[in-house]
């Protein structure tokens, strides 16, 4: 689908709950993919809100940048490149902020990105490769509903926030409590969060630990546990694989700009 794409650089950025993007005219296109929080950004006359999963494509040469501060849960892939104009009309059907299909296969897609552009033995087209896989996964959108949100998805959010901290909750149990089947809530999960009803529960158990590890001095086992974890080596795994860090380098970078590029 891409034929001339040059990948220049990219990054992982964690917000510090303070500032807010610049204002600048680059010259090369990004690609910005958030995993946790909202991106509020402009772009020329444009303004749009990148929820989390959501894609936003900056062309080169136009004035963009913030359009509110850094949320304090915000994360996100950023990556600079260049394409030509038969490239860009192929992705010109990208809606700014459009939630990919899969989040969790673009957030590994753009760690393998990051790892391959630090990586001098890796063969010289990988980057190009994986950014053709990368900008792919943004046109390979999710539906989304027409209607406002069905209430008993409400409801199972209001009780993720309230019980994720509870060892043996999990999805039998959030079905069993508000009387439903299993299967049905999951699907109306992917149908409008593009997560499975037990990934919402684990995010929620992973931006809480988020919070504690900015905000108390809480050891990680502490955290763990106090998260719903029961097996800090399976918090670990998790961490990882939902923000990219261990829960020690969130720890250390989760004040500041964290990149894997500088």
């Amino acid at each position: 689908m891409f034929g001339k794409l040059n990948p220049l650089n990219g990054g992982h950025f964690i917000s510090r709950g303070k500032g807010m993007h610049p204002c600048r005219v680059i010259d090369s296109d990004e690609l910005i993919f958030v995993v946790s929080g909202t991106l509020m950004m402009f772009e020329a006359e444009r303004r749009c809100a990148v929820p989390p999963g959501g894609v936003l494509l900056l062309r080169a040469g136009r004035r963009h940048g913030g359009a509110g501060p850094y949320a304090r849960d915000l994360s996100f892939f950023w990556i600079h490149f260049q394409a030509d104009q038969d490239d860009w009309r192929a992705l010109s059907a990208l809606i700014p902020g459009q939630r990919v299909a899969d989040p969790a296969r673009m957030a590994e897609y753009c760690r393998l990105y990051l790892n391959v552009q630090q990586d001098e033995t890796a063969p010289p087209d990988s980057a190009r490769l994986l950014l053709a896989l990368i900008l792919g996964e943004c046109l390979r959108t999710a539906p989304t509903g027409k209607a406002g949100l069905p209430p008993l998805l409400t409801a199972a959010e209001h009780l993720i926030a309230k019980r994720y901290s509870e060892p043996d909750f999990s999805v039998a149990a959030l079905a069993a409590e508000l009387g439903c089947n299993a299967d049905y809530l999951s699907r109306l999960f992917r149908r409008y969060r593009h997560m499975s009803c037990c990934e919402a529960i684990g995010e929620a158990r992973i931006a809480a630990a988020c919070r504690l590890l900015r905000e108390t001095g809480l050891r990680i086992k502490e955290i763990c546990y106090s998260t719903g974890y029961q097996d800090p080596a399976h918090f670990r795994r998790q961490f990882f694989r939902r923000r990219s860090l261990t829960p020690g380098m969130y720890r250390k970078h989760g004040t500041a700009e964290y990149r894997n590029f500088h």
